[in-house]
């Protein structure tokens, strides 16, 4: 898997060094870039704010290979310890997996180091990204257009409260994909996305707009979810197109 290396400075929070890092990510779009990718992002939601994509994915054995990263996992909303969600990095900030946006609800990690990160910014694979099977092939699918990405674990009780993406103009940087790794029972599981209940299908790619709130709640233990951002430009679009199940 080839992803592009960074060019433009941005500050954020490290968790190991407790300072504040100068960081080299992508180069930044022309102003004007705005405009196309919100037109881009127009021409998918045409075709609806949430639908399944044609991927074939075995999801077999990823339940043992995430199983081996059992101690690396790390709590989702670091504001609320009791709340039983986890969290691992794919695509990161720097590839440790390890900053503090690099898993978490972005808007608010944001507003609690003072920094303002896109989605867009994290562009490098940690070493979960080559090792779980039914991951590598969404990544390698949009290839280079991959953005900050990670693994949702929700046991009993686990929740994400509502959320949204893009708070401010210019922010809409990428789209997103959700899925589900392990998941249980339909009555298990609950994920609302703005005012209807979706259900997903167990090794299913799903496109979600996430510009509309979303958010979850687990009744069972083990519920592994991939959340990924792809870049927003003619070409990643093209390829989410041509993975539409209605030809």
């Amino acid at each position: 898997m080839k992803f592009q290396t960074s060019q433009r400075v941005v500050t954020l929070w490290s968790n190991q060094s407790k300072r504040a890092l100068k960081v080299m990510i992508e180069p930044q779009r022309l102003a004007d870039d705005s405009v196309q990718e919100s037109d881009l992002y127009d021409s998918i939601l045409r075709l609806g704010h949430f639908f399944e994509l044609d991927f074939s994915i075995n999801i077999d054995n990823s339940p043992l290979q995430l199983r081996a990263f059992a101690s690396e996992w790390r709590p989702f909303d670091s504001r609320s310890p009791q709340n039983p969600s986890l969290g691992l990095s794919v695509i990161s900030l720097t590839g440790t997996g390890k900053e503090a946006g690099d898993i978490g609800r972005l808007n608010d990690l944001n507003r609690e180091h003072g920094v303002r990160q896109l989605q867009s910014d994290f562009r490098i694979p940690t070493k979960f990204a080559s090792a779980v099977t039914s991951t590598c092939e969404v990544l390698n699918y949009f290839g280079p257009h991959v953005a900050r990405s990670y693994y949702l674990r929700l046991d009993s009780g686990g929740f994400v409260p509502p959320m949204r993406e893009c708070r401010f103009p210019g922010e809409l940087k990428t789209f997103q994909l959700v899925q589900a790794v392990t998941y249980p029972n339909q009555s298990s599981f609950v994920f609302l996305h703005g005012e209807q209940r979706v259900f997903l299908k167990e090794g299913s790619v799903y496109f979600f707009n996430a510009l509309m709130s979303h958010s979850l709640f687990s009744f069972s233990d083990n519920v592994v979810l991939l959340f990924c951002n792809v870049v927003i430009n003619s070409d990643s679009v093209r390829l989410l197109r041509s993975k539409l199940l209605e030809k």
